[in-house]
């Protein structure tokens, strides 16, 4: 074999070890991707597996806690009870008129029962919001459906319907309802909308603030109880008025609501001075307005005794501290007031419009009712009740009527 021979033979035998190693590393190179194919499935198909029983899990933890929430699982208990935490919740709320009943039931099977009830009555939009705040803080497997609103004419009530919805599990396991907190509802986000429903001008005109009538300054004596009636008015026929004093004033300082229009101030000054009071008068719209009005008290020095009042007095003695309003006696004139006047003995029997003049009380009789008297002094008004003295009489300022060039108002209370 000469040298060419066997160079060609170097270049085939070379050409066949080069086809045989790409043949075998061919071969390995598939196995091992064929491997790793493999296992990448055989992963993919574990994760498969674990998102499967992940869910399941969680499958399985969402159905025990919707069994934990699930209305009785006997239909008919679970229907008597939830209608009872119905009317239960309707009452607390203060609706008028209420009425709960069964609209609907249906069953699937073993999955579920579904009961359905409608809950119809009167409420304002503040009995509403603590409704709809009870409702979603219950933990119950239930959910409002549907619910319709129509405002009742000349009022802030409305008439309203709520279709509400329950679920039923085969196995719960529970036996009472309304007794668990929903743990998806935020109790701070359920107040927050509770405040937004109670504020809107949402089915109603816009509230208006109520109207406090004007109080000028006073005088008022010093150790003597004082009395005054405050009113006020609302544009909005069906809002309630709450009277309150938002100024800091003396302890005994007292205001008592006598009717939705009127209020009585009661104060028995200790200390000279001057006193600025601020009246706070309040409504129920939504939301709710109000209106202030301040006025100056100043307390000043008793008087000195009158010369006829000192005739009627022993030294350093008054005569009305010693006089009880003992009876009202009703006959064919009208009522007469009866004082037994201890210091002298005697009981004196006044009708309406004769004239008072015992110790410091001088005036006239006004009104005389089943168990007081009224007697109108330059001071103003002093009402005895039976039984009391006349130094103890509650003092009324009566406020003197506005000529027709002041532009200010002033409001006499009735008896």
């Amino acid at each position: 074999m000469n040298q060419r021979e066997r160079l060609l033979a170097s270049i085939v035998g070379g050409m066949i070890l080069i086809m045989l190693g790409y043949f075998i590393w061919s071969s390995v190179t598939e196995a091992s991707r064929n491997r790793h194919n493999r296992l990448n499935a055989l992963r993919q198909q574990l994760d498969q597996q674990q998102t499967t029983l992940d869910a399941a899990s969680r499958a399985t933890r969402e159905l025990r806690k919707l069994n934990e929430r699930s209305l009785p699982k006997d239909p008919e208990q679970a229907n008597s009870m939830y209608s009872e935490w119905l009317l239960d919740l309707v009452d607390r709320v203060g609706f008028r008129n209420p009425s709960v009943r069964t609209a609907d039931r249906r069953t699937r099977r073993e999955y579920f029962d579904r009961l359905r009830f409608d809950v119809e009555a009167d409420a304002t939009l503040d009995q509403l919001a603590d409704f709809l705040a009870e409702f979603y803080l219950s933990g119950d497997l239930h959910k409002i459906r549907n619910m319709t609103l129509n405002p009742i004419p000349d009022s802030r009530h409305i008439d309203l319907l709520i279709t509400i919805e329950t679920v039923i599990l085969p196995n719960s396991q529970r036996k009472s309802v309304g007794d668990i907190q929903s743990d998806d509802v935020d109790a701070l986000a359920v107040e927050v909308s509770r405040d937004l429903l109670r504020n809107r001008a949402m089915l109603f005109p816009a509230n208006i603030a109520p109207l406090v009538d004007p109080i000028s300054d006073k005088r008022i004596v010093q150790g003597r109880r004082w009395r005054y009636e405050v009113r006020a008015t609302d544009p909005d026929p069906w809002d309630e008025l709450f009277f309150d004093l938002k100024s800091d004033l003396p302890d005994g300082f007292s205001i008592e609501q006598r009717a939705n229009d009127r209020a009585v101030l009661t104060w028995v000054p200790t200390e000279l001075g001057e006193f600025e009071v601020e009246l706070l008068v309040t409504d129920t719209g939504n939301p709710p307005m109000e209106s202030t009005r301040k006025f100056r008290l100043s307390v000043v020095e008793p008087p000195p005794p009158t010369e006829s009042a000192k005739t009627d007095r022993v030294v350093g003695f008054d005569h009305a501290t010693q006089t009880f309003l003992v009876a009202c006696v009703s006959n064919q004139d009208g009522y007469r007031a009866w004082f037994d006047v201890r210091t002298q003995g005697k009981i004196i029997k006044l009708g309406v419009g004769d004239a008072i003049r015992i110790g410091s009380i001088r005036g006239e009789l006004s009104a005389i009712s089943r168990r007081h008297a009224e007697i109108l002094t330059d001071r103003g008004r002093l009402h005895v009740p039976i039984g009391r003295r006349l130094s103890e009489a509650t003092l009324e300022e009566v406020p003197r009527q506005a000529d027709a060039r002041s532009d200010s108002i002033s409001i006499v209370p009735g008896p």
